[in-house]
């Protein structure tokens, strides 16, 4: 695993798990590109979660089948 920390890092926006993941690594910033322009609104809203929520809310939101995208 190459050492990233204090690194710059470009990355595939997807999930958005890549560059939260980067950030947690230690990368100094992360610069995200995908070609669906509507991922940004992913990664956006899974920012906001993440610093707003709890654990289990933002996981409930995302994976439990009985309350998927339900909030």
């Amino acid at each position: 695993i190459p050492n990233i920390q204090g690194q710059n890092i470009l990355s595939v926006c997807s999930s958005g798990d890549h560059a939260f993941e980067s950030l947690l690594r230690g990368a100094k910033r992360v610069d995200v590109f995908d070609i669906n322009y509507l991922q940004k609104y992913i990664l956006e809203l899974k920012t906001k979660m993440i610093q707003n929520l709890d654990y289990q809310d933002f996981y409930n939101f995302f994976f439990d089948k009985k309350s998927f995208l339900k909030f």
